[in-house]
């Protein structure tokens, strides 16, 4: 069987449960490109260079190396490394090295706190020395996980030589997590003992490409390396989210950026084109500057712009902004939505505002993908001040209509949801028609109307509408769903008993109810909402950078 066919044959399954995206040879040579930019053509044999998840060698299959160190997990990946002239790669678990079970042992005998990584950092050679002996020869090889006796004198002794070592690496990305729209989140695949080790990193740690940076210069400091530097394929989150804040703060201390680029994830086969891959170089150092990235074609070629790369970790974010105030309300036990018509069962208390005991508003305010998805979804929406800005409220009431009828609005309207022992009924707080204009309208509909008499709590979108200042565009929008809406009902009530799970019988259904009833009775009318949606969105994307919310 050819490489190239191994490659793309494995199995979909397993490659998208673990995340491993199998990096095309265009992106390969333009990693080799920018790499040699960094540290010059001769970068492959003057550098240690270990790919610790080298998959079937596509980062290096064709090129030179005088010290290249492989390693995978997969014994299936390890033969073909073999049969390709790889004899010294060897099979190691990256992410559950022994010497973790050893070290958390041997602490837990002698009943004291395990060592911290940040002690090893920048500590002289008799502290590495102490830290080796879990590496020791003596260990079964053949049933522990380690790395092979030889390498490890080799790491050793080019960490002695003063050698850098160089990580050339395109890690999973994939994480434990509930969001099933989220490319990241795979429920348990990030249960690692390195997870285990970053726990003082936070929530970032369940991302296995977090874990990777985090083992890798773990690992080079354990065998002593001075100079180390970290060339990889990721997602470029772990420098903007909120739940990488204590990582960056001790990664930026420890490595700076270099240089790199940013490209649409399509370039792997069978990915979705609705996020972004970035290719980045650290070296030792203290980072102090948010970094830029090249923006690239699906061919490699520069689209001649820069992805400027910033977060919120000094400022206030949007998110914490809009969250103001809800601050010091009293709480109380509700139901979690895992979709917009999926309950998840477990308990959380949060901030419900003017709500009856048991009438929970079930609002989402989603983000809106003025933008290339790919290109800002990843982007940090900032809170800025907006005093001075001529036409901000009015994009403000218009971005009201757009958010109703946004793919990610996740707002429903349910009845008699079972939650922790109770019953509970579910308000869909963005529904945009009020209750005196549709009274008339529901005598054909009896179950339709024996809700809207049961739960008669006004929308509160639907009250605010009235005092909003809209433009031809937003008003083109609420028309069209409104003689949808009304057009629909005929058909709405047969079709809600041949789809019990969309809950089309509450009187305030949510966008997320009605789209896929309206797309497959009302093809023609749908289009024509979507269309005038688009059209809206077309006007506001540009408020997005004049008002301060994201960066270009």
């Amino acid at each position: 069987m050819k490489i190239d066919d191994y490659d793309q044959g494995l199995q979909n399954e397993i490659r998208t449960r673990q995340g491993a995206f199998f990096t095309p040879k265009l992106w390969v040579d333009e990693a080799h490109k920018e790499v040699e930019k960094q540290f010059g053509v001769d970068w492959r044999n003057e550098n240690i260079v270990w790919d610790c998840c080298a998959g079937t060698g596509n980062l290096f299959r064709d090129y030179d190396f005088k010290d290249l160190i492989v390693s995978t997990l997969s014994q299936d990946e390890l033969d073909l490394l073999h049969k390709q002239g790889y004899v010294d790669a060897f099979k190691y678990d990256f992410l559950n090295p022994t010497d973790i079970v050893l070290e958390t042992k041997e602490k837990k005998e002698k009943n004291v706190n395990q060592y911290s990584f940040f002690d090893l950092l920048g500590e002289t050679n008799d502290k590495n020395d102490s830290v080796e002996n879990t590496f020791e020869s003596n260990l079964d090889t053949s049933t522990l996980n380690v790395i092979p006796a030889n390498v490890q004198n080799k790491l050793r002794q080019f960490a002695k030589d003063g050698k850098r070592l160089l990580f050339l690496i395109n890690p999973p990305y994939a994480a434990s997590g509930t969001l099933k729209d989220d490319v990241e989140n795979k429920t348990g695949v990030s249960d690692t003992l390195v997870k285990e080790k970053m726990k003082h990193l936070g929530a970032c740690r369940s991302n296995l490409y977090f874990q990777f940076i985090f083992e890798c210069i773990r690992q080079a400091h354990l065998f002593g390396f001075k100079k180390v530097s970290l060339c990889f394929f990721s997602p470029i989150k772990f420098m903007i989210q909120e739940t990488a804040i204590k990582f960056r703060s001790w990664f930026y201390n420890e490595f700076e950026f270099k240089r790199g680029f940013f490209f649409n994830a399509s370039a792997f086969s069978g990915v979705s084109s609705e996020w972004g891959v970035g290719f980045t170089i650290w070296n030792e150092g203290k980072n102090n500057s948010n970094p830029i990235l090249d923006i690239r074609e699906l061919d490699g070629t520069s689209t001649g712009r820069v992805k400027n790369i910033y977060n919120c970790d000094n400022q206030k974010s949007a998110s914490e902004w809009v969250r103001e105030p809800i601050k010091g309300m009293e709480t109380y036990e509700y139901p979690i939505m895992t979709s917009g018509l999926k309950i998840k069962e477990r308990q959380k208390t949060g901030p419900i505002k003017k709500a009856p005991q048991k009438e929970i508003p079930h609002i989402i305010h989603p983000p809106i993908p003025f933008t290339q998805k790919w290109l800002d979804e990843n982007g940090k929406y900032k809170h800025t001040s907006l005093e001075t800005k001529v036409g901000y409220e009015q994009w403000v009431d218009d971005c009201h209509i757009y958010s109703i009828f946004e793919t990610k609005n996740n707002c429903t309207s349910m009845r008699d949801v079972s939650w922790g022992g109770e019953i509970w009924q579910i308000k869909n707080h963005f529904f945009w028609l009020e209750r005196y204009g549709i009274c008339g309208l529901l005598e054909n509909y009896p179950s339709i109307k024996a809700d809207y008499e049961k739960h008669y709590e006004e929308s509160y979108v639907a009250t605010l509408i009235a005092d909003l200042t809209l433009g031809v565009e937003a008003i083109n929008v609420l028309e069209c769903a409104t003689e949808l809406w009304l057009k629909s009902l005929e058909k709405r009530e047969a079709y809600a008993l041949a789809n019990p799970d969309l809950q089309l019988t509450c009187w305030d259904c949510g966008w997320y109810q009605l789209k896929g009833f309206w797309e497959k009775e009302y093809n023609v009318e749908f289009k024509k909402l979507k269309e005038l949606h688009k059209a809206l969105g077309d006007r506001l994307r540009p408020g997005v950078y004049e008002y301060g919310f994201l960066k270009e």
